[in-house]
């Protein structure tokens, strides 16, 4: 039996290095980001418990990116705006718009990584 686990932790191993898991990674990043971006999609008069698309300069900095090995990825926005926004100020209250859709989908993207890793095994074992 202890062959057996040992087998298979190298296999699992492997596995992890494989391509398929990278690549849903990176296409789970991709899909969050776009999903955030819509969520900043709204224009003023609709629902407002995001911040309302204006001159979409929020919308389009939302982006991901991957650490070189493609394991470890952000989803986020580097404009000036996204923090007071996301967590709201003394006198802006907080309009949110990564966590509840990193929330939301959450369960989505780990079963996007599950079936990365279960191709890896069809494919490669």
């Amino acid at each position: 039996m202890r062959t057996n686990m040992l087998e298979m932790a190298a296999l699992l191993e492997r596995v992890a290095e494989g391509e398929a898991t990278r690549v849903a990674f990176r296409e789970g990043a991709a899909a969050l980001a776009a999903a955030v971006r819509d969520r900043l999609s709204h224009g003023p008069g609709e629902a407002h418990a995001a911040p309302w698309v204006q001159s979409g300069a929020l919308r389009d900095s939302v982006g991901e990116m991957m650490d070189g090995d493609g394991w470890r990825g952000v989803v986020g926005s580097g404009d000036a705006a996204a923090a007071p926004q996301e967590l709201g100020t003394l006198h802006v209250p907080a309009r949110p718009f990564l966590a509840p859709v990193a929330a939301e989908r959450g369960e989505a993207l780990a079963e996007r990584v599950r079936d990365g890793v279960a191709e890896a095994f069809r494919t490669r074992f």
